[in-house]
């Protein structure tokens, strides 16, 4: 059988979840405090990735600065030799 022989009531009807079962599941939360010391890490983290991808575009940029003055030399010089 593949998926498109399953209808939308052949999906829904495997996917019951009893009242009772979901009762007896525990779920534990992080205190408020807690809550927004991980947001507080999260944010300072996230500043610093920013920074990082930041560094690395610049990187990038010089980058190919670097590598388009570097065969601009390797050309020029070339014609230089040719020109002897």
């Amino acid at each position: 059988m593949n998926k498109k022989d399953l209808s939308e009531r052949d999906i829904c009807s495997n996917c019951h979840i009893r009242d009772r079962k979901c009762r007896k599941v525990r779920l534990f939360l992080s205190t408020i405090e807690e809550q927004n010391a991980i947001a507080e890490k999260v944010n300072a983290l996230m500043g610093l990735f920013d920074a990082l991808e930041q560094e690395v575009q610049k990187s990038q940029v010089n980058s190919e600065i670097l590598m388009q003055s570097v065969l601009r030399e390797v050309f020029e010089g070339v014609r230089k030799v040719v020109e002897i």
